[in-house]
């Protein structure tokens, strides 16, 4: 995924829960996302692999 589709889909779902959340706090969550499943590959961190369901399950879930 990349960056412009992430943010967006950040805004869009922060927006749903009526948080804001800036640039610089979303381009933090997708350097994070891109850490997670690279180090997924090799140490089993998360059963969640898709990004899609990362932004949702992870990200705007402990967000709320």
């Amino acid at each position: 995924m990349e960056f412009i589709e992430f943010e967006e889909m950040m805004k869009s779902y922060s927006e749903q829960i009526d948080v804001e959340i800036n640039t610089s706090q979303i381009e933090a969550f997708y350097k994070y996302m891109k850490v997670l499943l690279e180090w997924n590959k090799s140490i089993n961190l998360t059963a969640i692999t898709e990004e899609k369901e990362i932004i949702i399950k992870h990200f705007i879930d402990s967000i709320t």
